[in-house]
């Protein structure tokens, strides 16, 4: 070592050189962890609190897992919705049903045309669903993901999808999956996670369809978020939650009524970005939690049920809760900004 180092001395080229390759490593190391820290383009960097997507539970729920929890990323991406897609409805209508009919997409639409099919569309959420006996009356037939692929992007323009594996049920087949915007695969919160549920009949007609309304000029990157372990936000059973797609043992079904449970036991978990409404206006990663409840009716009779539960992925601590939202209407009623 003592040899090299008086080598080094007496050596001015060697000296330099090795003085370059030190230099060159740090930039790379400055570069290359910077990069590693900085969001992707088109997110901001800050980390500005954001609106719950859903409310806080007024009653005790406990989660007991009988799955492995999975492992998730520091932070993660937000996205904003900045509005929906609302001339698709125009468009199919004039398209499909050859009606000039406008709607007025501002508000909540219901519509029965005269082929007696139904439209239906949720300003807050942004779903437009259709409802026709006969079939919606399309010049082609849907006989798989393609056709569906080729349903989507005709009349809601959006170019990518993520099908979920198709079910066929007496004679109708149903379809399900998400859209690819951003890179990013999006639910909603209204469709079970999916950003659309269609069922085709045995004559390859669709009798049914769920959209949501959202396509690449509806989605904006926003920024990035911690994230909290699911562990820490089971344990406080009031955190902000929604409940999903809730299917219970047919003979609850003789004698339905309102019904609670208080337990739930958590089967899987996957996390996915969801869509609730115009209220929170985000994309948020979400914890979709797959699990089986004991419910219990207002005759006091228990029944088994498969339930899934929506449970917001944020460190609770960047989360404005709804009564946070409430406080803030409030006070700029009473002309009191609410700094955020």
């Amino acid at each position: 070592m003592k040899k090299f180092l008086k080598l080094i001395k007496k050596n001015k080229i060697l000296s330099l050189v090795l003085l370059i390759l030190i230099i060159i490593l740090i930039l790379f190391l400055v570069i290359f962890l910077g990069k590693k820290k900085t969001p992707e383009s088109g997110y901001s960097s800050n980390m500005e609190k954001i609106d719950s997507p859903y409310p806080k539970w007024s009653k005790e729920l406990n989660i007991i897992s009988q799955t492995q929890l999975i492992e998730i990323p520091k932070n993660d991406k937000i996205l904003t919705v900045t509005g929906f897609n609302s001339t698709a409805i125009n468009f199919l209508i004039e398209e499909v049903y050859n009606s000039n009919q406008e709607i007025n997409s501002g508000k909540d639409v219901y519509l029965q045309l005269s082929n007696k099919d139904i439209i239906t569309y949720a300003f807050d959420t942004g779903i437009l669903s259709i409802s026709s006996e006969k079939g919606v009356p399309l010049d082609y037939k849907i006989n798989s993901q393609e056709d569906i692929n080729q349903f989507l992007s005709r009349y809601l323009d959006i170019k990518e999808f993520k099908f979920e594996e198709d079910t066929i049920t007496k004679g109708v087949t149903k379809y399900s999956g998400k859209y690819v915007i951003k890179e990013v695969e999006i639910g909603s919160s209204y469709l079970n996670g999916n950003s659309f549920l269609i069922e085709v009949n045995k004559d390859a007609k669709i009798i049914k369809a769920s959209m949501l309304l959202i396509n690449e000029a509806n989605v904006r990157e926003y920024q990035y978020l911690p994230l909290a372990d699911l562990k820490e936000l089971i344990t406080e059973s009031s955190y902000p939650k929604k409940i999903g797609d809730v299917i219970i043992e047919d003979r609850y079904y003789n004698t339905p009524s309102p019904y609670d449970f208080t337990e739930y036991i958590l089967k899987s978990v996957s996390l996915e970005y969801i869509f609730n409404d115009v209220e929170s206006k985000h994309i948020v990663p979400t914890y979709v939690l797959d699990g089986e409840a004991e419910i219990k009716d207002s005759y006091k009779e228990k029944h088994w049920s498969k339930v899934r539960i929506f449970i917001c992925a944020i460190d609770p601590s960047y989360l404005y809760t709804r009564e946070d939202i409430l406080e803030k209407e409030s006070k700029e009623e009473e002309g009191a900004p609410f700094v955020r």
